[in-house]
């Protein structure tokens, strides 16, 4: 068989390279039927292709009842005639499994003489020990009590012992170990006697924590917050345990701004609780919007819902980027509750007239400010807000005045730019400002530390104030009166910088005023031109001066 196809696949491949080399092909016919057609094609010659058409290159077969006759072909009709195609494709299939065939052969079949070649010689022995006379034992603890005996040798399994088949090595002696090395002694140190052992206590100690009172517990330390471990070792005859005791740090006392601090926000935050719950039943109130991205109208409830959450039922992106808004006209904050059916606007810092937008930015600008300064310095050092004036775009700063028990201090660049990290980590922290109209008691409760704020609030509450209110805003834990709006959180800063401080002329004593410039969030401004508004922030602010004029 495979001579066969050796023999095909040649006759094959020499018919190819005849056809290809002469362009020509013979056709041999036995009657003369068959020799007047293909020389009426071809006159000349009996072979293929004619002259007529240069495509019929192979010599095809028209079978026929009396005899067949031959004509000129293309290939596609030789190979579907002949069925030389068929052939290579058969032929092809079996060099293909006859490939396979000797890769398993010579790679998995442990029969073919190619794999008993291929693994030749890579034969693995068992090393087989030669078994060595077990050494007498040797004692390293002494016994608790009584005469040192001898240790007898163990019985050997089976009776008889095993048939010897390999030559014993000669019995060697084991060397004593030596005393000296800080190894235990081979033999008693004192003859055949060990020295008796140490007697344990008569009575043993409680454990700790007992109900039995013990004067050697007493130097374990009570409990505290951070777990250590502490070793008495000075204890006798006490376990490892009860050696080992479970020791916890004291938490840190509160310092005095962080109680004044931790006061101011819990009345704050009840006042709040207060407000909430005298809403009493649930109201719905009808909010026209006004805006993109398109007109619509909600079902919101009242004295409960803000323009944050109407935003955000319209869209997140639009909650985002509402920085102020507009209630019938009147600006609002954007936490603030609504209180009646409404036509709401929403403002952004991208608007085309961003004038609202812009004076609500520099004013939360100010109270952050104030937040900074409030926790910037240490403990020692007294902080009194005062006040902060209304913003002036034109001014190129914001401002805060502060009393500081400094007689004359200078900032250096590396204090002004720690002011400047702490005012950008405040804004980073995307912290809502909380509004909160209270009472003039309330508010005195809640600033009561604060000379200056107490000074102010009665009047606020009767000339300024609607409704005898002071109204309060919350970032964080730093509590401040301002009449607002403020923007919706600390996020809309983007770039800020606390450019200067400067001394003040002023009947009240240590008055500092605090300077700084920002950019809105997604403003972007190259180093130069922003160094430039810097400069100009850094320049003493023209406001009013608190002590020169009254309020």
């Amino acid at each position: 068989m495979q001579r066969f196809l050796h023999l095909t696949l040649v006759l094959v491949v020499l018919q190819a390279i005849q056809i290809g080399v002469s362009g020509k092909m013979h056709c041999e016919a036995d009657t003369g039927t068959s020799r007047k057609i293909i020389k009426l094609l071809d006159p000349n010659t009996l072979t293929c292709p004619p002259l007529i058409d240069d495509d019929e290159r192979y010599c095809c077969i028209r079978p026929s009842e009396s005899y067949p006759s031959y004509y000129c072909c293309d290939a596609q009709e030789y190979v579907e005639q002949t069925g030389i195609g068929f052939m290579l494709c058969l032929l092809i299939a079996l060099l293909v499994a006859a490939m396979i065939m000797c890769c398993v052969c010579c790679l998995c079949c442990p029969c073919c003489c190619w794999y008993k070649r291929r693994n030749q010689g890579a034969v693995y022995n068992t090393v087989v020990g030669v078994p060595q006379a077990a050494a007498p034992p040797v004692p390293l603890h002494a016994p608790q009590s009584g005469v040192f005996q001898q240790q007898q040798p163990y019985p050997i399994y089976p009776p008889q012992g095993y048939p010897q088949q390999y030559p014993m090595l000669p019995q060697q002696s084991v060397p004593l170990l030596n005393p000296q090395d800080g190894y235990a002694p081979a033999v008693p140190p004192h003859g055949n006697q060990y020295p008796p052992a140490v007697p344990p206590h008569a009575q043993p100690m409680p454990p700790p924590y007992s109900e039995e009172k013990d004067t050697s517990y007493s130097r374990q330390a009570p409990l505290r917050n951070i777990v250590q471990l502490r070793k008495l070792s000075n204890l006798p005859g006490a376990s490892l345990a009860s050696r080992i005791t479970r020791v916890e740090e004291e938490p840190k006392p509160l310092t005095e701004k962080q109680i004044l601090e931790q006061k101011r926000n819990g009345i704050f935050t009840a006042e709040q609780k207060r407000q909430r719950e005298a809403v009493g039943r649930i109201e719905k109130i009808e909010v026209q919007y006004r805006g993109l991205p398109e007109e619509v109208t909600l079902l919101m409830n009242k004295n409960i819902s803000t323009p944050y959450e109407c935003a955000r039922h319209m869209s997140e992106n639009l909650a985002g980027t509402s920085a102020l808004a507009r209630v019938n006209g009147k600006l609002w904050d954007m936490h603030r509750p609504l209180d009646a059916d409404c036509e709401l606007n929403l403002l952004t810092m991208k608007d085309a007239d961003p004038f609202h937008a812009n004076k609500a930015f520099w004013r939360s600008c100010s109270m952050m400010l104030g937040a900074v300064v409030q926790i910037a310095f240490k403990e020692k050092v007294r902080v009194d807000l005062h006040s902060f004036p209304s913003p002036n775009v034109k001014s190129g700063s914001f401002v805060y005045d502060v009393q500081l028990d400094l007689d004359e201090w200078n900032p250096t660049p590396d204090e002004l730019k720690v002011l400047s990290a702490q005012f950008v980590n405040l804004a980073r922290e995307e912290i809502k400002f909380e509004r909160l109209a209270v009472d003039a008691e309330v508010a005195e409760d809640i600033l009561f530390q604060n000379p200056h704020k107490l000074e102010q609030i009665p009047q606020i509450a009767t000339q300024l104030a609607d409704d005898n209110k002071i109204t309060l805003y919350r970032i964080g834990s730093h509590i401040d009166i301002s009449r607002g709006p403020m923007l919706g959180d600390t996020g809309f800063i983007g770039r800020a910088t606390v450019a200067s401080v400067h001394k003040l002329d002023s009947e009240i004593k240590n008055l500092y005023r605090f300077q700084g410039v920002a950019l809105p969030r997604g403003f972007i401004l190259n180093h130069f031109a922003y160094s430039i508004l810097e400069s100009r922030a850094a320049k003493l602010n023209k406001a009013w001066i608190p002590g020169r004029q009254s309020l």
